[in-house]
């Protein structure tokens, strides 16, 4: 599937044998191709060194959010304790209320 098609060290042997100073012009192609590609590479850094910082504030973001919602389910379960207390104080009266009315009731009848 390849043929045609010639690897960079093949183009850069028939670019280098066309100049008349091939010795020359071949380290010097080399050193060019050389600099782009660090220049790729540094351009790669700077993408990725960017990345990581949008990525990084993200996630500190994304820690304080789950802070907040770790506090507000820590409330949540105080303010639902308490009316758990509050129900069954209620329950409680309420059902002393009850013995009470039938107390009442009997004697009531008794009498």
């Amino acid at each position: 599937g390849k043929r045609g098609k010639l690897s960079r060290g093949a183009t850069m042997a028939v670019e280098s044998a066309a100049s008349p100073n091939s010795k020359m012009s071949s380290s010097k192609l080399k050193f060019e191709r050389y600099e782009e590609d660090m220049a790729d590479c540094k351009a790669t850094i700077a993408r990725l060194m960017e990345e990581k910082g949008n990525l990084d504030d993200e996630r500190n973001k994304l820690k304080g959010q789950i802070k907040d919602l770790q506090g507000q389910i820590v409330d949540l379960q105080d303010k639902s304790n308490q009316q758990k207390e509050a129900h069954n104080e209620e329950i409680q009266k309420l059902n002393q209320q009850i013995i009470l009315y039938e107390t009442n009731k009997k004697e009531a009848i008794q009498n």
